[in-house]
């Protein structure tokens, strides 16, 4: 009778699924009522969630989802039973988008143990396998880590995949919205993604294979497909162009009264340029279906952005632009050079063609339209032939000469004040340029062709043939002889990325990185020293000051010899104090480019936890300190208020370790991070630090075992390698004492007796592990791990920590070979653990200790070069060798000015890394535009002059999203300009000091 059942069941299913696909939504419903009268199985409740979501009745819909999870152990293969729960829970999370949370307060079961590893395990083979694929996604990071969280069970159902705020909000319609065209052949080309979103910071690419997985069983609100494209001719290093090429089309002749302001539109850079233009035929016939017009033929023109479409008649016959290029269909955008600021003419076809970028040609004699002849002489007048030229010579001969004597026209040179146009993202490079090109003795040597004598072709260190020289004196030329408003410095860009590979494409990067690469290249391509002779670097041992730099500033320059050197290298004294036998080693470095760190004068609260051996509970402290204050000056705070000399400082994120704190680390690099300072044992070196995870388990879930969490932030602990495992387990257990005693029926006097009591319970109060810090493989989204050191699992969740008087600490250290970071323990303990909460107890101090600090108002530059040249401690990835020691050491580190050089180069460090990507130091920093004065700073003999300021290169926004603009001293406008790519106009001097001032340029004084 069962069977009979379900399979009427089935059949209605299967009758409902067929509703379903007809968009039948109520008869579906009806018949899965009847079906479920039958025989209630998950799929039937899934099929009437579905019916019921689309009739907009998601009350009814989160009730069908429940009732049908309910169902699922009825279903005993696990992979169909998943796979249902995923679709179930999916649903659940679209009808939830559209109740408020009281019609939605429902738990989320967890997936099963098996379910989170499939899942994770297929999704990163997948990603894997398919890492050739041609067609990639871009992925939500925040989605990905909901839902990596949810297959470990900390966080709820992630719902359908959610890609909307990685889009800019053009919501089209039919084939336009406001300035932008839809593209009618490809969907995701619509799709425009924000300037300021990163990779691995707000996205993850994601192969389609992989990606059609997660679809499959989470959906998708926005489907963000890219492309794969070759970076090079020959094909050996391809990308995914996450970002398209933006577009400004204008149709001719126009649609309206008036010609239209340009439209947005976007395309693949290795699209043709005969793809864009059938894609703006589709569209302009889409918009204008009423319109005479033959659509099917059509040409697109690029012109420049200073154009002025507005001059001409919308429905002009002919219209003559001279700057306009005629773009070949066979084409590639890219090899096309149409920057962003351009514009494309779509020029459809009437009788004739509208646009004409040369004007007609008449012959002055006969009056015949075509090609011409000049006059040779004056160039003034053209004929068809020869023959008119002779019968028109008797009537010229006089107006000729006149016009030889008097007509002398040249076009005015624009003297630097020409834009650089955006060939996409390449404001960097543009901001960087300008203020190179207004170092007026180094553009007064390429204008002069000086550079042509000091040309090295065969420097194995430079550009193959010096190109990059060669190129630049093209810029350079360009920028102060050429009469052009702006220009495209496409050959420019073309040689630094056959080059440099980190700037091929159209990614946005660092100026300061541009001009680095860029001075450091010309210095080569222009280096008169042809064959590098190998010397050994000096000592400075045994010598003055003097001579020591002399003779580091000689054995560089016996290499190093060009117009780059010349002009703007200078040298710093770099001195390393070892710790432990206090050698000093001093070097003369030469620097092409001065960077200084900007101080933080904010106010700054810190709380630091102190934790003292044995002790579970740590007392509060709070500092109040300078924000650019160090490590080492809140180190000596604590030792006043403690009375413990020997203590390190942890800095917390989420309850985990992220490494001691380096004593160089300023203090207002510590926001978000909890630190705890822990007093080491005087003799620390001969033991072993372990440190100490603190979990508890959760209650069971659907088909899961308990989930696991930690409960309280790291301890430290510190054992001998010679102890062993039941000895450490009695030590761990007497320091939980709080926690334990309070867990058992009885009173206990010691570890053993409360060791014997906790085996002699019912249920065990906790476990005691060995975490498994194997290494991570690397992976495309996620990493594997390399086996176990301690049970050879490559999935092992941390092995049982041994209980043996036989076994020693040292022999589970010494079985470590595949794992990183230190050997480390966890205690869990069990869901029905009480008075767990005393492991978060915190004794408070009542007052903050004030720090002594001066309070400023103001950054000025000369803040930022005492803040950049004080003593600093290495920090542990950056040890140096002291060779007297024979051995790496943290040493004392101290940068000084020597001598500065004719164009000084500062570089404000205003970025910061952190993870995948850096933070920004907005603060404004006041520099002088003349009279620099640097002499107290300098240790050299010479006086140093005074400089004035002629560049700067600023940096608006974020890294990811922001934008280089210059201001700029041109000797030719006398003024301040400013040079936003194509874009030049005047500026006030009040408005070079900015909180967007980047590098400054200085000249010094003659």
């Amino acid at each position: 009778i069962n069977m009979e059942f379900i399979n009427k069941a089935d059949d209605l299913i299967d009758s409902a699924q067929n509703c379903v696909k007809q968009k039948e939504f109520q008869k579906a419903i009806q018949v899965l009522n009847k079906s479920l009268e039958f025989a209630e199985t998950p799929k039937g409740y899934l099929l009437l969630a579905q019916a019921y979501y689309n009739l907009s009745q998601y009350s009814e819909c989160l009730e069908s989802v429940e009732k049908g999870i309910s169902q699922l152990p009825s279903i005993p293969n696990e992979s169909l039973r998943n796979s249902i729960l995923e679709k179930l829970l999916s649903q659940k999370t679209q009808a939830q988008d559209h109740l408020s949370p009281a019609q939605t307060d429902t738990e989320t079961p967890p997936p099963s143990e098996e379910h989170q590893k499939d899942s994770k395990k297929q999704f990163f083979e997948l990603s894997k396998k398919h890492s050739k694929d041609k067609d990639w996604f871009v992925v939500s990071k925040e989605w990905l880590d909901t839902w990596e969280s949810y297959l470990e069970g900390t966080a709820n159902h992630p719902g359908r995949i959610l890609n909307s705020n990685l889009l800019l909000t053009v919501a089209f319609v039919g084939p336009e919205k406001g300035n932008y065209l839809k593209d009618l052949q490809e969907e995701q080309t619509n799709l425009y993604l924000k300037d300021s979103i990163l990779e691995n910071k707000d996205y993850i690419l994601v192969p389609s294979t992989a990606y059609e997985y997660l679809k499959e069983s989470y959906g998708s609100d926005k489907d963000i497909k890219r492309c794969l494209v070759p970076l090079t001719e020959e094909g050996d290093l391809m990308q995914v162009e996450v970002k398209l090429k933006p577009v400004r089309v204008v149709p001719i002749p126009s649609f309206q009264e008036t010609l239209e302001t340009p439209k947005h539109f976007q395309v693949s850079k290795k699209a043709k340029v005969e793809d864009l233009k059938f894609k703006l035929q589709a569209i302009y016939k889409k918009l204008y279906p009423k319109s005479l017009l033959d659509f099917s033929q059509a040409r697109l023109w690029k012109v420049a952005p200073d154009c002025k479409l507005t001059d001409f008649h919308p429905t002009a016959k002919s219209i003559l632009i001279e700057s306009a290029q005629l773009l070949p269909s066979k084409t590639v955008l890219e090899e096309a050079q149409v920057a962003d600021e351009d514009i494309i003419i779509v020029e459809f076809k009437q009788k004739d063609w509208t646009i004409h970028n040369k004007p007609y040609e008449i012959c002055i004699s006969c009056r015949k339209i075509g090609n011409m002849l000049n006059c040779a002489s004056c160039k003034s007048v053209k004929y068809c032939s020869k023959e008119c030229q002779r019968q028109h010579w008797k009537y010229h001969k006089e107006l000729c000469k006149k016009v030889r004597e008097s007509q002398v026209h040249t076009p005015a040179s624009r003297n630097g004040m020409t834009g650089l146009q955006n060939l996409g993202n390449t404001c960097f490079m543009n901001s960087a340029l300008q203020c190179v090109s207004h170092t007026l003795p180094l553009t007064e040597y390429f204008l002069s062709n000086k550079f042509v004598a000091d040309i090295n072709p065969n420097n194995p260190l430079g550009t193959k043939g010096a190109a990059l020289a060669y190129a630049f004196a093209e810029l350079i030329t360009d920028l102060w002889k050429g009469s052009s408003r702006s220009l495209s410095p496409w050959n420019f860009k073309r040689i630094i990325a056959k080059f440099a590979p980190q700037f091929i494409g159209y990614q946005q990067h660092d100026s300061a990185e541009l001009l680095s690469y860029l001075l450091t290249g010309l210095h080569e391509d222009l280096n008169r020293v042809r064959d590098k002779p190998y010397i050994e670097q000096p000592e400075a041992e045994g010598k003055s000051e003097k001579e020591a730099a002399e003779m580091f500033w000689d054995w560089f320059k016996k290499r190093n010899q060009s117009v780059i050197v010349d002009l703007m290298y200078g040298q710093y004294k770099s001195t390393l104090q070892c710790p432990e036998c206090e050698r000093i080693s001093i070097t003369y470095d030469p620097y092409l480019t001065f960077s200084l760190s900007i101080p933080n004068y904010d106010v700054k609260l810190v709380s630091v936890l102190l934790m003292k051996l044995g002790d579970l509970t740590p007392v509060k402290y709070t500092f109040k300190m300078n924000a650019s204050f160090k490590v080492c000056d809140l180190k000596k705070a604590i030792k006043e208020v403690w009375g413990v000399e020997n203590f390190k400082i942890a800095a917390y994120l989420k309850e985990t370790i992220k490494g001691f704190l380096p004593d160089n680390r300023e203090i207002g690099e510590l926001d978000k991070k909890t630190l705890v300072a822990f007093e080491f044992p005087e003799d620390y070196q001969s033991y072993e630090l372990v440190p100490l995870v603190i979990s508890k388990l959760g209650e069971r879930g659907y088909f899961s075992k308990p989930s696991k969490f930690q409960i309280s932030f790291m301890r430290l602990l510190f054992f001998k390698r010679s102890e062993n495992t039941l000895s450490i387990q009695k030590e761990i257990v007497s320091y939980l004492s709080q926690v334990v005693v309070n867990n058992l029926n009885k009173s206990v006097s010691d570890s053993a007796e409360m060791l014997a009591e906790l085996k002699a319970t019912e249920e065990p109060l906790y476990s005691l592990n060995i975490v498994n810090t194997s290494k991570k493989t690397q992976g495309l989204i996620w990493d594997g791990r390399l086996p176990c050191d301690f049970c050879g699992d490559k999935k092992c969740e941390n092995c049982p920590f041994p209980m043996s008087q036989n076994t020693k600490l040292s022999d589970l250290l010494d079985q470590v070979q595949n794992s990183e970071g230190p050997f480390m323990l966890e205690v869990v303990f069990s869901s029905k653990t009480q008075k767990v909460s005393l492991l978060n107890s915190v004794e408070e101090h009542s007052s903050p200790q004030n720090i002594e600090f001066e309070k400023k108002s103001s950054i000025t530059l000369y803040d930022c070069l005492e803040h950049s040249t004080n003593s600093e401690v290495l920090d542990e990835d950056n040890k140096w060798y002291c060779s007297k020691c024979k051995k790496h050491v943290q040493a004392t580190k101290t940068y000084q000015i020597y001598s500065l050089p004719k164009v000084l180069i500062i570089h404000l460090m205003r970025f910061k890394t952190r993870g995948f990507w850096r933070e920004k130091n907005n603060s404004l920093v006041e520099f002088p535009l003349e009279g620099l004065d640097l002499s107290e700073y300098v240790l050299g003999n010479e006086n140093p002059g005074v400089y004035d300021l002629y560049a700067v290169s600023n940096h608006m926004g974020s890294l990811g999203g922001g934008h280089y603009t210059a201001y700029v001293k041109n000797p030719a406008a006398e003024s301040w300009l400013e040079m936003e790519d194509s874009r030049v106009s005047k500026t006030s001097p009040g408005r070079v000091v900015s909180p967007s001032a980047y590098i400054l340029f200085y000249l010094r004084r003659s």
